[in-house]
């Protein structure tokens, strides 16, 4: 075999079903792209805590690239291979920087010691939050701040990322997933440094790196990668990146790219 590939895959909108499943011919895939000798790795905006169980019965998935690239987890020792993490002088400055600019504004914090949410962040609930446990708290738990949640009552969606993106501009990464809030990691970590960390750590050249994705914060990461796929049901920034365009999430788009990929060559 030529030298190995590494997979690089978003989960909501991408890997998971509607039901965060991963469907039988999707995890039949990834093992044969394994079984093939690549890499296969999952590179989302979930922390790994939620993550890894969703992912217990796919044994081919070697690292959680979590947080947005934050830091890389390694699912069969259960560690942290890196971690890039969030001072908590520059996060403290960047909250009360939004608060005195957008009145309302709430927060969450992600860590390696878990999950809070202010009471107000919960109360503006109408989505999924990653299925992280909703912990009412006013500060981070402890340890590595992987990454910070802002959300509104009156400012929602990509609106809100841009008024964050404008406030933090240079010092920090702010991301959405298509849901009300947004995401900020540290300067320069994103989804596509995650890309450019782990795939020099499996040492595969960026040119053999095909990814997988639909939303926002995987624009990054289309950018670095070699190869980018577009799932069916991909904004339209994500498409203009794109490769490929394979199908929807809810139609396996995954498990089709790979198989063509597998019977025509990996590029």
């Amino acid at each position: 075999m030529d030298l190995p590939y590494l997979v690089a895959v978003d989960l909501d909108g991408t890997l998971l079903g509607d039901d965060k499943r991963v469907s039988a011919r999707t995890q039949a895939a990834i093992a044969a792209v394994s079984d093939a000798g690549h890499h296969v790795v999952a590179v989302t905006g979930r922390g790994h805590e939620s993550a890894a169980p969703l992912l217990a019965h796919i044994p081919a998935i070697e690292y959680i690239v979590g947080s947005n690239g934050a830091y890389a987890y390694r699912v069969a020792t259960g560690s942290l291979d890196w971690s890039q993490p969030i001072r908590t002088a520059e996060a403290d400055r960047w909250i009360a920087l939004i608060r005195a600019r957008l009145p309302g504004a709430c927060f969450g914090w992600e860590s390696e010691a878990g999950t809070v949410y202010e009471e107000e962040f919960l109360a503006l609930r109408v989505d999924p939050l990653a299925d992280d446990p909703d912990v009412a708290g006013t500060q981070s738990p402890g340890g590595d701040l992987h990454k910070l949640f802002v959300r509104s009552p009156s400012v929602t969606g990509r609106e809100l990322q841009g008024f964050v993106t404008d406030l933090l501009i240079g010092a920090a990464e702010v991301s959405s997933s298509g849901i009300p809030f947004v995401e900020v990691t540290a300067a320069g970590v994103d989804k596509g440094s995650g890309l450019v960390r782990i795939a020099r750590a499996l040492d595969v050249p960026l040119d053999r790196t095909i990814v997988f994705g639909d939303n926002l914060n995987d624009v990054p990461m289309f950018r670095m990668a070699g190869s980018a796929v577009a799932m069916g049901n991909a904004v339209a920034e994500i498409r203009a990146l794109a490769d490929r365009v394979t199908s929807p999430n809810t139609a396996d788009g995954v498990a089709e790219m790979l198989e063509t990929l597998l019977v025509h060559g990996m590029r």
